[in-house]
């Protein structure tokens, strides 16, 4: 006997525990989260790519050809020359990060269309002879959003 309400309680206990309701998500807090990352990211990113494009132009407006007196290219011999390095070399790094940072503003405006799909333990409630029950149930559901 006692093996039989011993197993009769566990059973009940697990049944109990799936059917636990979990606490909401703020989805629409987390999709706004994640939205307003994504502008600021691709604000900065905008910002880093014109500022590597303008170090990247900037050392070919001073009158130089970028040719030394030999005829070679590239020569950084100089402290104009080197100056100009610097300044190539900061260009590229400032828009090879903006690149990024437009990579990761997709990817976070992708995460905040994600979040509409959603998953929660609906509640039903039904009465027998001995009296109320609830049952808990997974529903899945989809928010669009029609401008």
């Amino acid at each position: 006997m006692k093996k039989i309400f011993s197993l009769f309680l566990l059973l009940t206990w697990g049944m109990i525990t799936w059917g636990q309701q979990t606490p909401d998500r703020n989805v629409q807090a987390e999709k706004e989260k994640y939205l307003r990352k994504s502008r600021l990211q691709k604000t900065v990113a905008w910002v880093l790519v014109g500022a590597g494009t303008v170090c990247l132009v900037a050392p070919s407006l001073d009158g130089s050809s970028g040719q030394n007196e030999e005829g070679g290219w590239f020569d950084f011999s100089g402290l104009e020359r080197t100056l100009d390095a610097y300044a190539y070399i900061t260009g590229a790094v400032l828009v090879a990060g903006g690149i990024g940072l437009f990579i990761a503003a997709a990817n976070n405006k992708q995460k905040a269309a994600a979040i509409s799909l959603l998953i929660k333990p609906e509640r039903t409630e039904y009465y027998t002879m001995t009296g109320g029950h609830r049952k808990f149930f997974p529903a899945a559901g989809i928010r669009i959003q029609l401008k």
